[in-house]
């Protein structure tokens, strides 16, 4: 678990195909990979990668069919710069939002525009994605806790503050760039309890009766 609040920004410096995966190393800043090793979870711009080897400033991880199916790492190419977090510990602050490291899709920056000395930022997203998003709610784009200032059937805007803009890899996103999208994981349980209701479920979560909910009008 995350908070998206990305501490270092680090590069990738080899891309190896292994079956129908791939093993990437990460090259990163030297007081990064402090008191890491394997087995570690680290987010890397969104997507929660476990650590399966560690040499110098540089560690290695697995990525699986899965992880690339949906997200943007099966295309990406050495040098690229990346967002890092480690998992969180049980007496950090939480200055984000609870962020799994478990990417729900795919968007694309639509419009950059200049805010001050920040940007409002819109990405286009699929409308599954979409329907799970709330203005003021929170959302990571490549693994960067957000909060939605605006929102479409098919989008969502963010007002970024300089700070975030510098100090994570939003800030080279040109328009047509694509981002790893985790929705707020309340919002998915909320959806999928909603989606239950709305299909006449005769399941009873945490011991309610969703029909007899339905038919009293909740």
């Amino acid at each position: 678990m995350f908070t998206g609040l990305i501490t270092h920004i680090g590069y990738v410096r080899n891309i190896k195909k292994i079956a129908d995966g791939m093993t990437i190393s990460i090259e990163t800043p030297p007081d990064f990979l402090i008191n890491t090793k394997v087995g570690d979870s680290i987010s890397i711009s969104g997507a929660c990668l476990t650590v399966i080897s560690i040499g110098g400033e540089k560690f290695f991880v697995d990525v699986s069919p899965e992880t690339l199916s949906c997200t943007t790492i099966s295309k990406w190419e050495v040098n690229r710069s990346v967002n890092l977090e480690k998992a969180l510990k049980a007496d950090d602050r939480l200055g984000g939002h609870f962020v799994m490291g478990h990417v729900d899709g795919v968007g694309k920056l639509k419009t950059s525009v200049k805010s001050g000395d920040g940007k409002i930022m819109t990405f286009e997203c699929d409308s599954g994605i979409a329907k799970m998003i709330v203005v003021k709610g929170s959302v990571a784009v490549d693994g960067v806790s957000l909060t939605i200032s605006d929102k479409k059937d098919d989008s969502f805007a963010i007002a970024i503050i300089p700070h975030t803009l510098k100090s994570t890899t939003l800030g080279h996103l040109a328009n047509g760039s694509e981002v790893n999208i985790e929705v707020d994981i309340l919002a998915r349980y909320m959806m999928n309890f909603m989606e239950n209701i709305s299909a006449g479920s005769s399941k009873k979560p945490f011991g309610y009766d969703i029909g007899k909910l339905r038919d009293e009008g909740y």
